[in-house]
């Protein structure tokens, strides 16, 4: 989303719709200088919230473009999936349908925007983030890695409400997953209980 951010056209109207869920420009403002800051905070008091975000975009662009290229030409190289013996990794997801031949039968953006999530025994594990894992649990309060019980493990995507980046260990030797929940004692002690997720990949 980025990348196509940086490639919109002037007039596209990605441009407002990517900068108008970054809430306050949290992520734009740890890219860009000073001077783009002031200058997009002059154009906002001199132009009404739409067009004050095509003008910004311009502006943020154009930092980024001068000042980040090694960042840019890093993220363009990123496989879009990474394959192991048991596990296929994914920003969203993959078609299922395509089966052994998911690779070459997916579309990009199934890989990073593939919605509603898939459920079900496949031949690999599909580990995934993209969604809420309390949406999939139906549990508000649950923001944990939710596995289907079958070939699915999604790792929740909603981290700005749980303050919390949930990890999904997997163990080469043991062939185990396991992921970790935070105790605080009364003291405020806080540790992190390891638990397991899953059953051995051999069984």
């Amino acid at each position: 989303m980025f990348l196509e951010f940086l490639n919109a056209k002037d007039s596209d109207i990605w441009n407002v719709e990517w900068l108008s869920t970054d809430n306050d420009f949290s992520t734009v403002n740890t890219f860009i200088a000073k001077s783009s800051k002031e200058k997009i905070e002059q154009i906002k008091t001199e132009l009404g919230y739409h067009d004050s975000l095509f003008r910004a975009a311009k502006i943020i662009k154009k930092d980024i473009l001068a000042n980040h290229i090694e960042l840019i030409r890093w993220l363009i190289s990123l496989p879009l999936n990474y394959e192991t013996e048991t596990q296929i990794f994914v920003h969203a997801g993959i078609d299922e349908e395509a089966v052994e031949f998911w690779k070459h039968g997916t579309p990009d953006e199934y890989f990073v925007s593939k919605f509603p999530a898939t459920f079900g025994k496949f031949h690999k594990d599909i580990i995934a983030g993209h969604i809420s894992t309390s949406f999939l649990a139906k549990d508000k309060d649950f923001h944990d890695i939710f596995w289907d019980g079958k070939s699915h493990f999604f790792i929740d995507g909603e981290t700005n409400v749980s303050g919390t980046i949930p990890l999904l260990k997997y163990n080469t030797v043991t062939k185990k997953c396991t992921s970790f929940i935070k105790r605080v004692d009364d003291d405020g002690t806080v540790t992190w209980e390891e638990y397991s997720i899953k059953r051995d990949y051999n069984e």
